[in-house]
This record gives structure tokens, C-alpha cells and sequence, in this order.
């Protein structure tokens, strides 16, 4: 990737890392939370995953009768053909829908999603909230949404960079305390 590209996209990620922290609405309406889990049998809401690899959904289970994999951002999955129809959240999303005997059926994701494409890179993270002075997840994911491969270079061993900022300035910055080979 050229020094252009690669400047393109982290300018791009870094846009939709704000956009999703500016958000207001860190998600209304919010019937149920849990980790999202799919497998050859549908998918699932699930209210913890066990630590096995690839997880395995615990209870309680709600069953998500009709969501689109491809809304779910950062959906994790084992790399592995015999286990390519295991997939899972590794963190708690919000879910709204209407529930019949166990199932949600109209299924919509609650937390907001910021996206933003360059250069047939598409961004994505997702909106779970921040509370002042706890840890906090920020899913974020990248696709090529183009027919041909992408490549990437790195100019160090940083590979990503986190910033926040406010009204003053920025306020946190990942790699400030780090070093890189």
C-alpha cells in the first residue's frame, strides 16, 4: 500500500472511530443483549459464551430467526473450513425483535454503526457506549468490497492507532506510551 493509501486509510478510519464516539444514541429500544452466535443450526443470542475454541453459546439462548450475518460487525469465526459455519461476537450486542416462544423474529441490531469506504475499503464499528473511567469495547471491522485483493504495508510494527479526542483536543492516544520495531 502506498504512503497516499495508507494515510487515506487510517484518515478514513479515524473519521468513523469519531463519528461512532460523537454518537448520542448509544442505542434505543434495546430489547435484549447478549453474544451473537451463529452456527449450521441458525443463530442465537446468547447470554455468556463458554472459553472453548470456537465457543459454544450458554444460556439463556434466544433464538434470532432472521439475521443478516453481514449487519453484525466484527463477527469472529475460526478460520478453519470444517468449522466455516461457526461464527460469534465477542462482544455484547444489542438485539430487538419480536419474541415468540424463545425466538425474535424481525431481528435489528441496536448499537449504532458508523461505516465509511475509500478505495473499496469499507469501515465499520459499532457503538456500544462508553461510561467515564471503565474499559470499553470499540468493534470495528474492515472489508475489501472490491474483486480484487487488497495489500497492506506497514511501515513499522504499529499496526493501528486509537486516538479520542474532544472539544479541547485529543484526549487519549493508543501508541502514546509505546514502541514499535
Amino acid at each position: 500500500m502506498t504512503g497516499t493509501r495508507r494515510t487515506l486509510v487510517a484518515a478514513l478510519l479515524m473519521a468513523v472511530i469519531s463519528a461512532s464516539c460523537a454518537s448520542d444514541d448509544a442505542g434505543s429500544g434495546t430489547d435484549y443483549r447478549g453474544f451473537i452466535y451463529i452456527d449450521g443450526a441458525g443463530s442465537q443470542l446468547c447470554g455468556s459464551l463458554a472459553e472453548s475454541f470456537p465457543p459454544q453459546c450458554g444460556d439463556p439462548i434466544v433464538g434470532l430467526a432472521d439475521l443478516q450475518p453481514d449487519s453484525v460487525v466484527a463477527l469472529q469465526s475460526p478460520g478453519d473450513p470444517a468449522l466455516a459455519a461457526v461464527s460469534w461476537t465477542d462482544y455484547v450486542a444489542g438485539v430487538a425483535g419480536d419474541e415468540e416462544d424463545g425466538v425474535l423474529s424481525n431481528v435489528t441490531l441496536t448499537d449504532p454503526v458508523a461505516t465509511g469506504s475509500s478505495a473499496g475499503l469499507l469501515v465499520r464499528v459499532a457503538d456500544l457506549g462508553f461510561v467515564a473511567n471503565e474499559p470499553f469495547t470499540l468493534p470495528i471491522d474492515a472489508r475489501n468490497v472490491t474483486d480484487e485483493p487488497m495489500t497492506f504495508t506497514f511501515g513499522s510494527g504499529q499496526r493501528v492507532e486509537l486516538t479520542l479526542s474532544d472539544d479541547t483536543g485529543e484526549v487519549y492516544r493508543w501508541s502514546a506510551d509505546m514502541f514499535f520495531t
